[in-house]
């Protein structure tokens, strides 16, 4: 299902094993739905490890995923992308993403997304979102 099994020893020895997992919003299958009838191809970006980010995409129906990919490595994937003619906008969940988002403001004004954007930022900031 897409999560991180980690190993609980207790002197030494094997005491249980514990998941941990990033919960998908509960908007987020609609959300997707509404880009896909927009024509909109969604590419599913991410840091996670290939096994848990297919899991998650099967689960939402992503069929294209880029995955262990490193924040530093993001903004190449999106400039691969711009370069065969795609317009590119980004949504992150964390700070890993500032460094892509700023690169691609640009892009996000041409879409009308920068809005938005600074008001998740400014929400974030206040501990609002």
């Amino acid at each position: 299902e897409g999560a991180t099994v980690i190993n609980i020893a207790l002197d030494g020895k094997l005491a249980g094993l514990f998941a941990i997992a990033d919960p998908v919003k509960q908007s987020t299958p609609d959300a997707l739905k509404a880009l896909a009838a927009e024509g909109i191809k969604v590419i599913m970006l991410t840091g996670d490890n290939r096994t848990t980010a297919n899991a998650v995409a099967k689960r939402l129906g992503i069929s294209d995923v880029e995955a262990e990919v490193l924040p530093d490595q993001k903004s190449a994937v999106v400039s691969k992308l711009q370069k065969a003619g795609r317009i590119v906008a980004m949504a992150g969940d964390g700070i890993n993403e500032l460094t892509l988002n700023t690169f691609a403001v640009h892009l996000l004004v041409e879409l009308g997304l920068l809005v938005g954007l600074l008001f998740a930022i400014g929400l974030r900031a206040l501990g609002i979102a």
